[in-house]
């Protein structure tokens, strides 16, 4: 029966027959189990850098703890090149498997149970995805093309991240970016939730799927919000089930229908999770759904089990890192709601600043885009700008900071965009 040991002999032979063999197999040094195999990879591959032939003289030079009689042998018991790939396909799945292994028993000697071991599980499985598969090297024509085809795209008409909806707020960041984290960030009543809720709602309108974590609310609660959204109907009332007027019980009839029909938006109201918990729920999904976009409502709320309790700090930023690592590995825009300190109540001007984000330096520097919320109203109930919101663009990696303008629809609870104020 050949086996990958044979595999990785006819393969390590191969290479000294021809040098271009080195590229065609797509092995590293690491996907050999023989350790001599190993260090003859690297050294082929030092020599393959340099323009210099590879052959067991070379090879011996280049690293003389290679026996001689070794090399010649395996060079030897090779007759042709033609089927390398075939024989490098072997030597890839069984260092894929050994990696996956070593994974598992890694999983398995944590003293983890329940949806935190799967979770820990799938933490090793990605490390071995992403080193096996993700090369995050790139040429700068590769990278070029690349561009250029998404250029074309976006002279078609394509929003260059995932649609949010809201057309004012697209004219500034393009949709949402993908591999990378847009946090929402406002302090108590400001609308975190319901921005988050609209932009979701957005999005899946687009076609994309939406896998929302919403542990502060209940998912009836959260859907009583959407179809409040929907109908542009008192949430109040429809909460309390006193909806009187006819037309706006066929308003919410309707904007339940046109829900019911949705695809891909999908709720999650699990309290305690932890990020690498989001990661697992969403991958079992994201397939189905089509999953595009995450929604985190809201950051605090996420439990890292390798941190005691007391340190908050460190718990946000390591449910930072796992979320980020989520959105990077899935290519996935990740949107997560956070807190903001009391500090901008102390202030005159009572504006949020990137420097109020709350309990961690982290958020700033990991998100690409940071959005902060904005009601003159909250502080001075008669202010003029009542039932306007600013949505503040306070960090944008990509391209402007600003200030988009929104109506704030009090009764349905929900952002809407500034002229539905005058229609």
């Amino acid at each position: 029966m050949y086996e990958p040991r044979d595999a990785e002999r006819t393969v390590a032979g191969a290479v000294m027959l021809s040098g271009d063999v080195y590229d065609r197999c797509d092995l590293r040094p690491a996907d050999f189990y023989d350790a001599r195999l190993r260090t003859m990879w690297a050294a082929a591959g030092i020599l393959r850098s340099q323009g210099v032939p590879i052959d067991p003289a070379t090879l011996h030079d280049q690293e003389p703890s290679l026996e001689y009689g070794l090399l010649t042998e395996l060079m030897g018991s090779v007759l042709t090149v033609a089927n390398v790939e075939w024989h490098a396909a072997i030597v890839r799945r069984a260092a894929f498997q050994r990696a996956i292994k070593r994974a598992l028993v890694a999983a398995q000697a944590s003293d983890l149970e329940g949806e935190e071991y799967l979770a820990n599980a799938y933490r090793q499985l990605d490390a071995v995805r992403l080193h096996r598969y993700e090369d995050p090297t790139v040429t700068i024509g590769a990278a070029v093309q690349k561009a250029y085809g998404e250029l074309a795209r976006l002279e078609a008409g394509e929003v260059p991240g995932v649609p949010t909806g809201l057309v004012d707020l697209e004219r500034t960041l393009g949709g949402l970016p993908r591999g990378a984290l847009t946090v929402v960030a406002a302090r108590p009543s400001m609308g975190k939730s319901s921005l988050a809720r609209v932009i979701a709602s957005g999005a899946n309108a687009a076609g994309h799927g939406c896998h929302v974590f919403s542990p502060e609310d209940t998912s009836r609660a959260y859907a009583l919000r959407a179809v409040a959204d929907e109908a542009r109907v008192s949430l109040e009332e429809l909460r309390l089930g006193r909806i009187r007027d006819r037309g706006a019980m066929q308003d919410i009839e309707a904007a339940s229908s046109r829900l019911f029909q949705r695809q891909g938006w999908v709720i999650d109201d699990t309290a305690g999770l932890s990020s690498a918990d989001v990661g697992l729920r969403v991958r079992r999904h994201a397939r189905m759904n089509g999953t595009g976009l995450v929604v985190v409502d809201y950051l605090q709320l996420l439990r890292e089990p390798d941190v005691r309790r007391g340190e908050r700090k460190q718990q946000v930023d390591a449910a930072l890192e796992g979320l980020l690592a989520l959105a990077r590995l899935d290519n996935l825009a990740v949107l997560v709601c956070s807190q903001l300190s009391r500090a901008c109540e102390g202030r005159d001007n009572k504006r949020p600043l990137l420097s109020d984000l709350r309990e961690s330096g982290e958020i700033e520097q990991c998100a690409d885009v940071v959005l902060a919320i904005y009601r003159d109203e909250v502080y001075h109930p008669e202010s003029q700008d009542a039932g306007t919101a600013e949505i503040r663009i306070l960090k944008n990696k990509h391209g402007r900071t600003g200030t988009v303008l929104m109506a704030w629809d009090a009764p349905s609870a929900t952002f809407r965009p500034l002229h539905w104020r005058t229609t």
